[in-house]
C-alpha cells in the first residue's frame, strides 16, 4: 500500500484518523506506531501479490522476518535517539551510518 493508493485514501486514513481523534492524547503515540506496523505489514502483502505465483509463497513466508527487522530499526533509532541526546554527536554518525547500511542492504 502506498500513500496515494486508493485502499490508504479511502480505507486506512480515515480508520486511523477517527481512532485517533477519539483517544486521548496518552495513547495517540501508541496508535501511530501499531498503525505504521500494520501499514507496512499489509504493503507487504500486497507486494507479495503482484509476484509471479511461483514467488509469491516464499515472499509471504518472509514477512515476518521483514517486520521484526522494521521494529528492529525502530527500536534501535529509539535507544540511540536518548544516547544522541546525552553524549550528541558522537552517536549521531553512528547511528548515520548504522541507518544507511541497514537501508542500501
Amino acid at each position: 500500500m502506498i500513500f496515494s493508493s486508493l485502499e490508504f485514501i479511502f480505507i486506512f486514513l480515515p480508520i486511523f484518523l477517527g481512532i485517533y481523534r477519539l483517544l486521548p492524547s496518552t495513547k495517540r503515540n501508541l496508535l501511530i506506531f501499531v498503525s505504521s506496523i500494520l501499514f507496512y505489514g499489509v504493503g507487504l502483502a500486497q507486494t507479495a501479490r503482484s509476484l509471479p505465483v511461483e514467488k509469491q509463497a516464499n515472499f509471504l513466508r518472509l514477512i515476518p522476518v521483514y517486520v521484526l527487522l522494521f521494529l528492529a530499526i525502530i527500536l534501535f533509532n529509539f535507544i540511540f535517539h536518548y544516547k544522541v541526546t546525552l553524549f550528541k554527536e558522537s552517536f549521531v554518525i553512528l547511528v548515520f551510518i548504522y541507518n544507511n547500511f541497514i537501508l542500501s542492504s
